[in-house]
């Protein structure tokens, strides 16, 4: 017999994912972080780093959104990940975090092929479905890293697609009056990385399938319906 559902409105929805003690406490970490952040670049940075702190304090609520409108529900660990990569990303605009640690850049890269690998996992649970999960568990990671690598072999083309010319008699070529070694090099060393990333964290879900079955489902975003629920 069919069970009758009704709608799930996003402020019910809201209000039982913040019942998820760990997620709301490292969401409400990271809006403080993002808080206090705007008031130092208010105070010793300028409005433009401000300003910046503002747009990241976005990636919460739009966690929320993206997952009631979605269907999906972000693990714990995936959740640590986006909110590493986006302080990582404020650290590195506003405070020049990346010459302090000179290896910082290189891991937000190795963080990204990890996050765009479970992206591309979410977009084949939508393609394959939830049911039978040990069946197309394989077929599914495939997807992701080919997801993953795609992305970055698009970031590569549109390096590719700007003009190389060779400077008259040097032995240097340049890509729009910038040299080649200082950006397509750099490039394609993050491109690299984030394929490392990818294929570490493609490995390490093989075997939490077969050993680890829970670091699976705190990384790897959950196929859920937020806006259905069974009338009562």
């Amino acid at each position: 017999m069919d069970v009758e559902m009704r709608k799930v409105k996003f402020s019910e929805y809201f209000k039982n994912r913040i019942k998820d003690i760990p997620f709301a406490v490292m969401c409400a970490l990271y809006m403080a972080f993002c808080v206090g952040c705007m008031i130092y670049s208010a105070v010793e940075l300028g409005a433009r780093d401000a300003l910046l702190a503002v747009v990241y304090m976005i990636f919460i609520p739009a966690v929320f959104v993206f997952e009631y409108l979605i269907g999906f529900r972000v693990g714990y660990i995936l959740t640590v990940l986006i909110i590493f990569s986006a302080c990582g990303g404020l650290l590195g605009s506003s405070y020049n975090i990346y010459m302090i640690l000179p290896w910082f850049d290189s891991l937000l890269h190795a963080v990204s092929g990890i996050l765009f690998f479970a992206a591309g996992f979410m977009l084949a649970e939508v393609f394959f479905g939830k049911d039978n999960v040990n069946k197309h568990f394989f077929g599914k990671l495939a997807f992701a890293i080919f997801f993953s690598t795609t992305v970055g072999a698009i970031e590569l083309n549109d390096i590719t697609q700007t003009v190389i010319t060779y400077d008259g008699g040097k032995e240097e070529w340049v890509i729009n009056g910038g040299y080649m070694d200082l950006g397509l090099y750099d490039t394609l060393n993050d491109l690299l990385i984030a394929a490392a990333g990818t294929v570490s964290i493609a490995i390490v879900s093989i075997i939490s399938f077969y050993k680890f079955p829970k670091f699976n489902k705190m990384f790897i975003p959950e196929l859920v319906n937020n806006r259905r629920k069974p009338i009562e």
